[in-house]
């Protein structure tokens, strides 16, 4: 069987739809993280604010 190499045309047309595809799933998760983020913001904020953790150190020294 031999071996022929894609066309350039189908190429851009993949890296296209593939581009495409990117920006769509971005412009889905701003649009979740701006309504579903404030909702949660408020959430947080009615128990107390942010919850507490351990203190980061730092990682130039200790």
């Amino acid at each position: 069987m031999r071996y022929t190499q894609a066309s350039p045309a189908r190429a851009a047309s993949a890296v296209y739809v593939t581009l495409t595809a990117q920006i769509l799933s971005l412009g889905a998760l701003v649009s979740f993280e701006l309504s579903r983020g404030r909702r949660l913001a408020a959430e947080l904020a009615a128990f107390g604010g942010r919850p507490q953790g351990p203190t980061p150190r730092p990682w130039w020294g200790r």
